[in-house]
């Protein structure tokens, strides 16, 4: 059962009293953490849970840092997180953080070494005339929808839309100068968030398994 029908936590309370503090609406952050059960099974839910808590901590460190102290961040059900800023922020505001927040848990996390997780981040607003708890309950079930649905629009439209890139780093040799080689960079140039790294778009990619190519 979803615990937000059981009692209301910590963020919910928090965002009802950003509501009535600042008269607004208030946008927050999700984050699904897909494919667990692949670290639940080869190295056992102990470790599944670990991997948690480190994802968990790294939301709390970048919820603070970039929202401020006061900011909220609570686990739902299952591998499910919520992050609630101090003061309330419109979706914009939050969607140009979702690039710096695919990169603070891009790092390799003790347990799931070679990145077999995949991470779906959105933002939702959540608007003061409605029930905060059945607002969160709807943003996370769709959050949680399929990736192949929605992930795989996400990078079909990419690449049907030319907005994957190819960018050549040239390698120098440091005794000589002398350059040695180039290596080649993805680069997704997003139509809202501008130039991103590869890491969002092959997060989708992976979760979706789309039947195009990159030709």
């Amino acid at each position: 059962m979803n615990r937000l029908s059981e009692t209301l936590s910590a963020c919910v309370r928090k965002l009802e009293a950003l509501h009535l503090r600042h008269d607004a609406d208030a946008g927050v952050i999700l984050v699904q953490i897909d494919w667990m059960a692949r670290i639940n099974s080869s190295a056992g839910t102990a470790t599944g849970d670990a991997v948690l808590d480190e994802i968990g901590r790294r939301l709390e460190n970048f919820a603070s840092d970039e929202f401020g102290q006061g900011s909220c961040v609570d686990r739902l059900d299952g591998p499910r997180f919520l992050i609630v800023p101090s003061s309330p922020m419109s979706l914009g505001a939050l969607r140009a953080q979702e690039r710096a927040l695919h990169v603070a848990l891009a790092e390799p996390i003790v347990g799931d070494p070679n990145g077999r997780l995949s991470i779906r981040i959105a933002a939702a607003l959540i608007v003061r005339d409605e029930s905060v708890a059945e607002q969160l309950r709807t943003a996370g079930d769709q959050l949680a929808r399929p990736a192949s649905a929605r992930d795989g629009v996400m990078v079909h439209a990419a690449l049907s839309g030319n907005e994957v890139l190819i960018h050549y780093q040239p390698q120098y040799d440091v005794g000589t100068g002398e350059m040695i080689g180039v290596e080649a960079l993805l680069r997704w140039q997003h139509p809202e968030l501008g130039l991103l790294g590869a890491g969002p778009l092959v997060t989708a990619a992976r979760a979706a398994r789309p039947r195009v190519r990159a030709d």
